[in-house]
């Protein structure tokens, strides 16, 4: 971010969020969906910044919340706070990203660093065949407790009824 960006405008997300308070610049946050909202409750619970509700938003409140992100220092000073250990860092992250990168030439692709799940056919991977025999499961129960009911509904109460429509 540079220098001159006072408040970040943000619709919430994670990634932007996460680079605001790197760069340590308060935020104000126009949640839509998804993660959206449940991020915006931390910026304004950390004083980070604030958010607004996109379905009441008029020109007044961004106005009113930019005006109160801009004069209150507290924000300023929470997003410092929480940027400081974002940066701190043994290497930076360009080194880092260039030693994986030779690391897995060295090593040949890394074979050792990749999921098993890569393996695995996409039936077992969705996990298809426990969930069909889930299904399986459930629907021999039910069938064994239905009969069970029945057998238990003709001692209590006389005879089935389809006996009876046999019987006629």
């Amino acid at each position: 971010a540079h220098n001159n960006v006072k408040v970040f405008i943000t619709h919430g997300g994670l990634l932007s969020m996460q680079e605001a308070i790197y760069h340590a610049t308060p935020l104000l946050a126009l949640p839509l969906y998804g993660d959206q909202p449940k991020n915006s409750m931390f910026i304004k619970n950390s004083g980070l910044g604030d958010f607004l509700i996109w379905e009441e938003l008029t020109v007044d409140m961004i106005v009113d919340a930019l005006t109160k992100i801009l004069n209150d220092p507290k924000y300023k000073e929470n997003v410092l706070r929480m940027s400081e250990p974002l940066r701190d860092q043994p290497v930076p992250p360009t080194e880092l990203a260039v030693f994986w990168t030779e690391y897995v030439i060295r090593h040949r692709g890394a074979p050792h660093l990749r999921s098993p799940a890569a393996q695995l056919s996409w039936v077992e991977f969705l996990m298809l065949d426990v969930i069909f025999l889930f299904h399986l499961a459930m629907i021999v129960l039910l069938f064994i407790l239905r009969r069970i009911v029945r057998i238990i509904t003709t001692k209590i109460f006389g005879r089935d009824d389809r006996m009876k429509k046999k019987n006629d």
